[in-house]
């Protein structure tokens, strides 16, 4: 995750720089190239793309490979069966509109909330996951508790009668 927040900041934070750079949208063959050489997007035509505008293409083609593989990972049912996969439908459903166009030059806009559906389902999952090694915690203290006092307590009981 933080990684993800050190290349936002990278790229936020660019310089600027007024040098035109070419970018290929083909996604299987991405080629950054600098210079006065064009790359070829579709027959005929050729555009060039500033520097901080080709780094959040990259970013943006980042984001999509991994929104992609976290939902490959993570099904969708519909109808949610309780409130846990309600709420993991609702974050997997955002994730999926977050998901933009790479053969469009991607916006700040679109690349933070990319980034804001990834983090969302993120916490929520690392919340989900902590809420339930405390369960688990509690029930191995609720047993602990059972073992040692009343089972013990029974015990007793049945040895006087």
């Amino acid at each position: 995750m933080s990684a993800v927040l050190n290349l936002t900041e990278a790229i936020s934070t660019s310089t600027g720089d007024s040098e035109a750079t070419t970018v290929s949208s083909d996604m299987d063959e991405f080629i950054l190239s600098t210079g006065e050489s064009n790359s070829t997007i579709s027959p005929g035509t050729t555009k060039k793309v500033s520097v901080e505008q080709t780094r959040r293409n990259q970013f943006a083609i980042f984001l999509n490979e991994r929104i992609k593989k976290i939902l490959q990972e993570n099904s969708m049912r519909y109808p949610p069966k309780n409130n846990y996969e309600l709420e993991k439908y609702f974050f997997l459903s955002k994730l999926t509109n977050s998901n933009v166009d790479i053969s469009k030059n991607v916006t700040k806009d679109e690349i933070s909330k990319m980034e804001e559906a990834i983090n969302q389902l993120q916490k929520y999952e690392y919340e989900r996951l902590w809420y339930e090694q405390k369960v688990a915690e509690r029930i191995q203290e609720l047993q602990t508790y059972i073992d040692k006092y009343v089972l013990s307590d029974e015990i007793k009981v049945a040895e006087w009668q």
